[in-house]
């Protein structure tokens, strides 16, 4: 079998053993993008249970969200809005677009206040057991706080039978980074008690990425 090949059952393996057993199915985080579109094909190729959402951020060009649109009408399209608690009341329950963030926080995202993200995406799928296009060879910032796995429970560590296959991040997680299926287990544990993250191609490279889209055809 070819890298590809072994990447591509390695993935599908992935997305079965961590399948959510409530019978809700996992939470696609899906952008349109080149590494979301690859996770909806395997997502299909393994059978199980899902349902795709893009969160609109109103700055992504048009020619993305008429891509998905087009081509994946299933991807529900959706808006992050402000609780009803929020500190400005004119801005409670309405809409969050980057328009109105900006003057929230008195500067436009950078490098360093990447705000945007959490603002418009992250908090999506709370909850649930999400899935993600995450890779490794995307940035060392993703190689450090991304794993096959990621919980939002530190107390995940303590409980493991085996805590040498988790470590905790600087955001107050704890990534599995080893994948059989004690830490399997223990991630499906944490999941009824906590928002959980699955990366199904975490290791794949740019190139793994092209050549599965061409080979599977997937506009």
């Amino acid at each position: 079998m070819s890298e590809l090949g072994e990447k591509v059952s390695m993935s599908i393996e992935r997305l079965k053993a961590f399948a959510p057993r409530n019978g809700e199915g996992y939470y696609l985080a899906f952008s349109g993008g080149k590494d979301s579109v690859v996770c909806k094909a395997l997502l299909d190729m393994a059978g199980v249970k899902y349902d795709a959402h893009y969160a609109n951020t109103s700055v992504d060009p048009p020619e993305l969200v008429r891509f998905i649109i087009d081509t994946h009408p299933d991807v529900s399209r959706e808006w992050q809005t402000y609780p009803d608690y929020y500190k400005n009341p004119a801005l409670r329950g309405k809409r969050i677009t980057m328009w109105n963030l900006i003057p929230e926080k008195l500067l436009p995202p950078t490098r360093i206040a990447r705000y945007c993200c959490k603002s418009l995406k992250e908090s999506a799928g709370d909850d649930r057991k999400v899935v993600t296009g995450v890779r490794w060879a995307e940035s060392d910032a993703r190689k450090k706080n991304q794993g096959i796995a990621t919980i939002f429970d530190r107390s995940a560590i303590k409980e493991a039978d085996n805590p040498e296959d988790f470590r905790e991040t600087k955001r107050g997680g704890v990534i599995l980074v080893n994948d059989n299926e004690e830490s399997r287990r223990m991630v499906e544990q944490c999941y009824k008690r906590s928002k959980t993250t699955v990366n199904p191609i975490i290791e794949w490279t740019d190139a793994n990425v092209w050549d599965f889209i061409r080979a599977e055809n997937i506009p």
